[in-house]
């Protein structure tokens, strides 16, 4: 996420160096079959206070071995929009073996459908299915799929974008009006004690899937009843129902979603859509107060939830209503989304979404405002279809390219019309040298008078006769004929 959010402002070199470091993660990973881990480290780590109960010496590069399919997408996804930045096949390439993994080992056999959650490692190493399914690591994988698609218009990623989202379709609770954040271990239904999550809300109405949809009415609703939280010095919103701590990537993601919903439903519904932004601008104004406030933050990031009890241990945090904690400490998720819903709201940036389609980027345009260290200005508050403006510069290079194909024909054409006229005009003009000399001897005589007045036995007379020969017509010069040409036809040289 921290790559996707540098690349959106323009720090292309840092992005890259993020994404280097992906590539060589997937290349170098033992099984060699587009499997990453959660987390790596070059470095034993200080203290495994927080490490995962996973961590071995078999692995001790690796902080966190354990497979997350929402990870693995989520680094599909800025691989393809490296890719889109530079070109450089090496990300695309490592984007497919990622996504050909997913494909084929973490599919679910069961009849939603959908993704598994990864794997997770037993103390010899070995890597061990995890047969639940979660609702955001399917909107990840959609969202990558399409990533691929629209890039490699390779038509078999059709089959991820269409498992993931019938799991997806599945996990709605009518009963609540919010979609649950993961099934029972291996089955196609969820407890009554399923998380009902922000984060999960929000990712399916980012992916774009089912637009407008009375069903994201219904979830922002449910966030605003059943999430939304006043601690002491915050107004936010907790992570999911039953939690207690304000969590900032949450709020971030949400002010995000309920922009986008509200775009969709302006027309429709405006009163919900004005509510909606108005709701996210609120909360966009307490990520900045945090940003610049809370304990344990430079000014600059974002801690994970401001409302910790500061006790760096696992039971002196607040808990987030879901199987993790949230610290008080600077959160890299948390400032890069907060920085992607800051550039989407304030800057009208729909490519800050990480699930948008940003194939659909002219890549021309993003070198160049990389370079200029900008936003691309086409889409700074401007409101339209992307596809139609990618469609619209196709059309002009289209057109232009037309143009001067027409113009080479005809430069061609008049070239080879003055070159013939060139050699018309030369024939018009040469004057063929004749030898007197031949034609005085081998002139017959006349019969009735052989002589001339003046005794010559030359029948040529006048200035000849009296002994100055006769010199023959001087031929045109090359710049007489430049001229005779300028002057006969219009047509320039």
């Amino acid at each position: 996420m921290s790559a996707i959010f540098l690349m959106n402002v323009a720090k292309l070199d840092l992005a890259q160096k993020i994404c280097d470091t992906l590539v060589a993660v997937v290349n170098n990973e033992k099984t060699s079959d587009g499997r990453i881990r959660s987390a790596y480290s070059t470095l034993q780590p200080i203290s495994r206070e927080f490490l995962p109960t996973q961590y071995t010496t078999y692995t001790s590069n690796a902080v966190d071995p354990s497979i997350s399919t929402r990870d693995q997408a989520y680094t599909i996804i800025a691989l393809t929009r490296m890719y889109v930045h530079t070109g450089m096949y090496k990300y695309l390439k490592a984007a497919i073996k990622i996504g050909t993994f997913i494909k084929n080992y973490q599919a679910s056999i069961k009849g939603w459908q959908g993704y598994n959650g990864g794997f997770s490692q037993d103390s010899r190493g070995n890597d061990v299915q995890l047969n639940y399914r979660t609702t955001g690591h399917n909107c990840a994988v959609y969202a990558a799929a399409n990533m691929l698609k629209g890039i490699t218009k390779d038509n078999s990623w059709d089959e991820l974008m269409e498992k993931s989202s019938k799991f997806i379709s599945n996990m709605f609770d009518s009963g609540v009006g919010a979609y649950r954040l993961h099934t029972e271990d291996n089955s196609d239904s969820w407890s009554a004690d399923s998380p009902l999550s922000a984060v999960t809300q929000s990712q399916k109405i980012l992916t774009g899937l089912d637009e407008g949809d009375s069903r994201h009415s219904q979830m922002a609703y449910f966030i605003l009843q059943n999430l939304a939280t006043q601690s002491e010095s915050y107004y936010g919103i907790v992570y999911a129902k039953g939690g207690h701590g304000i969590h900032t990537e949450s709020m971030a993601m949400t002010s995000m979603a309920f922009y986008a919903h509200a775009a969709a439903i302006a027309e429709s519904n405006p009163a919900l859509s004005e509510t909606l932004k108005k709701q996210a601008d609120t909360w966009m104004e307490t990520l900045l107060k945090i940003q610049s406030e809370a304990r344990n933050g430079d000014s600059q990031g974002l801690v994970a939830s401001p409302d910790a009890d500061g006790a760096l241990s696992w039971a002196g945090n607040e808990f987030t209503g879901a199987a993790f904690r949230a610290f008080p400490l600077l959160n890299t998720a948390a400032t890069a989304w907060t920085g992607l819903a800051l550039s989407y709201i304030q800057n009208g940036d729909l490519y800050a979404n990480p699930f948008a389609s940003y194939w659909k980027k002219s890549a021309l345009s993003y070198y160049s405002s990389s370079v200029m260290g900008t936003n691309d200005p086409g889409i700074v508050n401007v409101d339209i279809s992307w596809r139609k403006v990618n469609n619209g510069a196709l059309a002009l290079s289209i057109l232009f390219a037309m143009l001067l194909l027409g113009f080479l024909v005809a430069l061609c054409a008049l070239n080879y019309k003055i070159h013939k006229r060139n050699k018309e005009v030369k024939g018009m003009f040469e004057v063929k040298k004749i030898n007197f000399t031949k034609i005085a001897t081998e002139t017959p005589q006349s019969p009735m008078n052989n002589t001339s007045p003046l005794g010559s036995t030359s029948p040529v007379s006048g200035a000849a006769a009296y002994g100055s020969p006769l010199t023959p017509q001087t031929p045109v010069s090359q710049q007489q004929n430049s001229f005779l040409l300028r002057s006969i036809s219009p047509v320039a040289e």
